[in-house]
């Protein structure tokens, strides 16, 4: 009988040899179409939140309520009725933008704020497949923000990110926001109003003095629909901050102001849903999600990833702001204008009369 051959010692390297290049040949580039398809899911998923904004415009002629804080007065509180003394809960601190989506695509919250407002709350699993990036690590961000310390209002805003789950995918614009139940009212301020006024119900009608980059000095509003100029050019929503966009941020346990920040100093903390951080004057993009420049959803519905430039943390100055700081994974645009990043085509003026 003929013995049957066997492979020596030296053939078995050699195809284990082979298969183990043909890998790390395969593996990059499948890793690659991977990342590759989920940016173009998340766009996908985007340009389905951006419709369910127009609908929104459609149904109230106004943009969602990004805002008021649970402590504003009567009649603009966001209290929950589960809430009975009446005293700011933090369920409804930093009321997320995002909600209008989830109310235009008949998604129900657990109970309604007293402004009849769905509030989503719930477990994880309820949260609806639609509403977060693919490429994001939402459970790690929010076992992270439900073990952050709390440091109180203004404190650790990863501990806040717990509170309104089903908004931490994407950050949203500011300024493209509702004020009051009626849009942005007054249109005209009187001096005596705003004496008047309560400066957290004033920071609800305004959003602060801006220097323009031609040296004028404005107040800025939230806008109407109907402000938009050139609504291609201005950011709605883009990716929110991870985990490991800022690496060396203990954000868990520790509160780090954004330097030079524009609105919120939690904007840099992931989940977060409001607005954008800002360092001297440029806007500051998550760029750890997606492989090159991150998704961005434009005023008019369009998708585009055209941050265009990668930050520097020692060239921008970050570093000198704070060690941690460092290794920052985040993209701005060159085309650029101070406050505003790619809002250049909106100065939402407040008009005081004396």
């Amino acid at each position: 009988m003929r013995k049957a051959n066997a492979f020596t010692l030296i053939e078995l390297l050699v195809v284990i040899a082979i298969i183990a290049l043909l890998v790390s040949i395969l593996v990059p580039s499948l890793t690659k179409a991977r990342d590759m398809a989920r940016k173009a899911l998340c766009s996908t998923t985007m340009s389905n939140h951006g419709k369910s904004i127009a609908m929104y415009l459609s149904a109230y002629d106004t943009y969602p309520h990004f805002a008021p804080w649970p402590w504003t007065s009567t009649p603009r509180r966001l209290l929950l009725p589960s809430d009975p003394s009446g005293d700011p809960s933090p369920e409804t601190c930093g009321w997320p933008k995002f909600y209008a989506v989830l109310e235009m695509n008949d998604l129900k919250g657990s109970e309604k704020t007293t402004w009849g407002i769905w509030y989503y709350d719930g477990p994880i699993s309820d949260i609806w497949d639609g509403c977060l990036c693919p490429a994001m690590d939402a459970p790690a961000i929010l076992a992270a923000a439900n073990n952050a310390a709390d440091f109180g209002f203004d404190g650790n805003f990863m501990y806040w990110t717990w509170f309104h789950k089903w908004a931490i995918g994407f950050q949203w614009n500011p300024h493209l926001r509702a004020v009051h139940p009626l849009g942005r009212q007054p249109n005209k301020l009187t001096t005596e109003y705003l004496s008047a006024m309560h400066p957290i119900d004033m920071w609800q009608w305004i959003e602060g003095a801006v220097t323009l980059p031609n040296g004028t000095e404005v107040w800025t509003q939230a806008v109407n629909p109907d402000e938009l100029s050139q609504p291609s050019n201005i950011a709605e929503a883009w990716d929110s901050w991870d985990l490991d966009s800022a690496p060396n941020i203990a954000w868990e346990t520790e509160y780090y102001p954004a330097p030079q920040t524009c609105g919120h100093d939690g904007e840099w903390v992931p989940g977060w849903h409001a607005g954008t951080a800002m360092v001297l004057g440029r806007a500051i993009l998550n760029g750890a999600r997606h492989k090159g420049s991150p998704n961005i959803l434009y005023a008019d519905g369009h998708v585009a990833a055209d941050a265009n430039r990668p930050i520097d943390p020692e060239g921008d100055k970050l570093v000198e702001h704070n060690a941690a700081y460092a290794g920052i994974k985040a993209y701005t645009w060159n085309t650029y204008n101070p406050f505003f990043g790619n809002l250049a085509h909106i100065v939402p003026n407040c008009e005081f009369v004396d």
